[in-house]
């Protein structure tokens, strides 16, 4: 094939994949895509800084730092307006110059706030993490949760987010290094 022909066999194939893609309801008018409800990291608990007994809140006093470095999600659409979303969680830990013990235990949340501001439900977690090799890991841990959404095909008004569970103190501090005024 040369000239004119072999030219148009580009434009060819993509108006093949464009007319089967049609075919499956892809470009239906009537029928939006789906948007999934947004998974948030909360700024001021992704944090959370275990110091040892006592007053001192310096480099030498951490026994163990927790931060949450990332949420990723994607989610499964059913007819009768309810959103299974999966939500992968990316932690990392350190033992610090305190730290007594190879194994340690944080708490971490996951809401789901409507569009009007109004938290449906709110769910904690138990991590455990075991120091075995070295004084720090990586890893995610994926948490499931179902929503509904008054408008299954457009469910962006609904938020997820995610955090750990701190104390007032340790939110107070998060938000001190922070220079956040509290």
């Amino acid at each position: 094939m040369t000239g004119p022909a072999r030219a148009l066999r580009p434009a060819a194939a993509a108006l093949a994949g464009l007319l089967a893609l049609a075919g499956c309801g892809a470009f239906e008018p009537d029928r939006a895509p789906f948007s999934c409800p947004r998974t948030l990291l909360v700024a001021d608990a992704d944090t959370a800084t275990l110091y040892r007994e006592g007053p001192g809140r310096d480099l030498t006093d951490v026994r163990f730092v927790g931060r949450i470095s990332g949420v990723t999600w994607q989610c499964a659409f059913h007819e009768d307006g309810y959103i299974d979303q999966e939500i992968t969680v990316a932690f990392a830990a350190a033992r610090g110059p305190a730290a007594d013990a190879r194994e340690v235990g944080f708490d971490y949340f996951v809401a789901v706030v409507e569009p009007s501001g109004r938290i449906a439900r709110k769910q904690v977690f138990h991590l455990n993490v075991v120091f075995e090799g070295g004084n720090s890991v990586v890893f995610n841990r994926i948490v499931g949760t179902t929503i509904f959404a008054a408008d299954p095909v457009d469910a962006s008004g609904n938020r997820i987010y995610v955090g750990f569970q701190l104390t007032p103190e340790q939110l107070q501090e998060n938000r001190r290094v922070r220079g956040i005024p509290g």
